[in-house]
């Protein structure tokens, strides 16, 4: 079963097979649906430590795993840590040591419009395989286009900064093969960011 939120409409909460319908709880929400969103951390809890990071809300899910907010103890700054759900995957050695080995790759990508990849690990307490990347505060191109056409301007302005992300992946011999508009995230001041690269 799918949870809407009355406010704006979305999708907040659901079933791994209502994955693509799971959205990202806007601030503007009640309280009350932002909670209901916010505590279905699944496997983890907030105040849980994954590697350096402390675990404050979810962001979102899907199918493999959930993105989850958080602070790093030591730099003491926001951050947003993937983690793999499945058990079986995450002990998987075959599937952990290609996780890893995508960690690195996409570790190495220095780009504006590329999110960074800060770290890699399995949790010792659950098992499961996580990675840590640069946290974007603002929305991804889903959300900016459910409310309408783009500007030209700004629909190029997108396009060609995922382009030169793309170009510096290519560079590590990496392909994306996920490009979708919500893998594309604009920060407050409307920078764009390519997100999920490993």
């Amino acid at each position: 079963m799918v949870v809407f939120c009355p406010a704006c409409e979305r999708a907040i909460s659901g079933t791994e097979s209502d994955a693509e319908t799971v959205q990202r709880m806007p601030s503007s929400c009640p309280e009350e649906y932002r909670g209901r969103f916010e505590g279905d951390l699944g496997p983890f809890r907030a105040g849980q430590v994954l590697g350096k990071c402390r675990i404050q809300r979810l962001l979102g899910k899907g199918g493999m795993g959930a993105v989850y907010l958080a602070e790093h103890t030591v730099l003491g700054t926001p951050v947003a840590v993937k983690t793999v759900f499945n058990l079986a995957m995450s002990t998987d050695s075959a599937f952990a040591a290609r996780f890893m080995r995508e960690a690195r790759l996409a570790a190495q990508v220095r780009h504006p419009n590329v999110v960074t990849v800060m770290d890699a690990g399995r949790d010792e307490e659950t098992g499961m395989l996580y990675l840590v990347m640069e946290y974007v505060e603002g929305e991804c191109v889903k959300d900016l286009i459910s409310r309408g056409p783009l500007p030209v301007d700004q629909a190029l302005g997108i396009t060609i900064s995922i382009a030169e992300a793309l170009e510096a992946a290519d560079r590590q011999k990496i392909v994306h093969r996920d490009i979708k508009p919500a893998n594309i995230l604009l920060t407050r001041d409307g920078f764009t960011k390519l997100a999920d690269l490993g």
